[in-house]
């Protein structure tokens, strides 16, 4: 076992994890009887999708029908179970790629921006990094997950930074008032004392912006890894940011890895 393959299994497993939890999520939508055609409109993505390839109808009713959308949710959480096991072969993942595509077709787009992004950027990696295994470019996977999980930081706080409202603490107390934290029982009057939503706002855009220290040494870097898992915990608690979550830390073992 060379000194990559720790990190791409640990990845792998984590984002098998993540991708499974994914395609439960959308699976338990039909076992409680919600419909996705009453989330997203089949009848005006049908109408999207024919007039661009009006020849590949059949294929685009079954994609967006609910026993279509079941049954690639099924093959990927199959998919993502060999991925935690760690078949980490190019088939594999080219298959999670291949049918996210499909699944993502539903969306016109990301159903979930964020953690839909990076699930692509984890599978990528993993992706080429099995394409490339035992040769000089081994760690080219791995080196893409770790730069774009620490441009996801980084590009985060810098877009705070140019907000007024962030270095006012105004942005994250409009954040905290919706109905996800009071159902949670969190009391969002606490962040409208100033110096609490002023040093939380602060802390967020300097750990954010600064995220490029990690790798300036393994202490450093651990030091950040641990303040992020915090972060995300909290997110994951709160607002039920799972998705989020799963996709982020498991970045984590290549980010560690570019440390000095």
């Amino acid at each position: 076992m060379n000194e990559n393959d720790l990190p791409m299994h640990l990845i792998a497993a984590s984002t098998g994890f993540a991708l499974l939890l994914q395609s439960l999520e959308f699976l338990g939508w039909f076992k409680n009887r919600v419909r996705v055609g009453e989330l997203f409109s089949e009848s005006d993505l049908l109408e999207f999708y024919l007039g661009i390839y009006p020849s590949a109808g059949l294929v685009i009713r079954w994609i967006l029908s609910e026993q279509g959308f079941r049954l690639l949710n099924w093959i990927r959480a199959a998919s993502a179970v060999l991925l935690m096991l760690g078949v980490i072969q190019p088939g594999v993942l080219s298959l999670i790629l291949f049918v996210s595509f499909l699944m993502n077709l539903r969306f016109l787009g990301a159903f979930n921006g964020g953690s839909d992004s990076m699930s692509f950027i984890l599978v990528s990696g993993l992706w080429v990094s099995s394409l490339v295994e035992n040769t000089r470019f081994s760690n080219a996977g791995m080196l893409w997950i770790g730069v774009q999980g620490i441009l996801s930081y980084c590009l985060s706080g810098i877009r705070k930074a140019r907000n007024p409202q962030w270095w006012k603490g105004e942005a994250i107390t409009q954040f905290l008032e919706n109905s996800r934290v009071r159902i949670a029982g969190i009391r969002p009057e606490l962040m409208t004392q100033k110096w609490i939503s002023l040093s939380a706002s602060w802390a967020l855009i300097l750990f954010q912006i600064s995220y490029p220290i990690s790798t300036l040494s393994k202490d450093w870097c651990l030091r950040y890894l641990v303040i992020g898992l915090l972060f995300h915990l909290v997110n994951f608690m709160v607002f039920g940011l799972n998705r989020f979550f799963w996709c982020w830390i498991s970045t984590y073992p290549a980010i560690y890895a570019l440390a000095l």
